[in-house]
């Protein structure tokens, strides 16, 4: 992820990247005024989802929209404060897919685990960088707070959209 931003009054932009759990210096660059947040691969596992749900202009469509208003037409830090709702839930969703996979499905092999045993534990230290640039930012003004706050509300309620198809595609039709 790359954030770089400029004031009106500032007389350069600043930029500063995280990959992964590495985050780097704050480093003067280029840039009009305004801010640009870019996340790369925010949807990696999305394909294997898309086909349950039930078209594309409904739940998918919804987060990814939710997603991109939230990184381009909001303050810098409702970017990060968005993946932080994200990054956040995956470590648990990770270990109970694994719980399943195990259970019902006989996967206990390391290959067969490996992609849910990776997002169990860094994205726990992911979700604890992204938490710390939240909790910095939104420290610094009432109205900061709120702007983060709003974000990661809205990226939530979006997640959970996401996850709707998926529910009326199993759990509704099996009842």
């Amino acid at each position: 992820m790359t954030i770089v931003s400029r004031t009106a009054d500032s007389p350069h932009a600043y930029a500063i990247r995280a990959e992964g759990p590495f985050i780097g210096e704050v480093e003067p660059t280029a840039r009009a005024q305004g801010t640009t947040v870019s996340v790369s691969d925010l949807y990696f596992n999305t394909p294997a989802r898309r086909k349950f749900l039930r078209t594309e202009a409904t739940e998918f469509a919804h987060c990814d929209e939710t997603f991109r208003r939230i990184t381009k037409d909001s303050p810098f830090m409702s970017g990060i404060a968005a993946l932080y709702a994200y990054e956040s839930q995956v470590p648990e969703v990770a270990g109970t897919k694994m719980e399943g996979l195990k259970k019902y499905y006989g996967v206990d092999s390391p290959d067969g685990l490996r992609f849910f045993v990776v997002h169990h534990s860094l994205d726990v230290e992911h979700s604890q960088v992204t938490r710390n640039m939240v909790s910095r930012y939104a420290e610094t003004t009432p109205d900061a707070e709120a702007t983060a706050t709003k974000a990661v509300e809205d990226a939530c309620d979006a997640l959970w959209g996401f996850l709707d198809g998926c529910y009326r595609e199993y759990v509704e039709v099996a009842a």
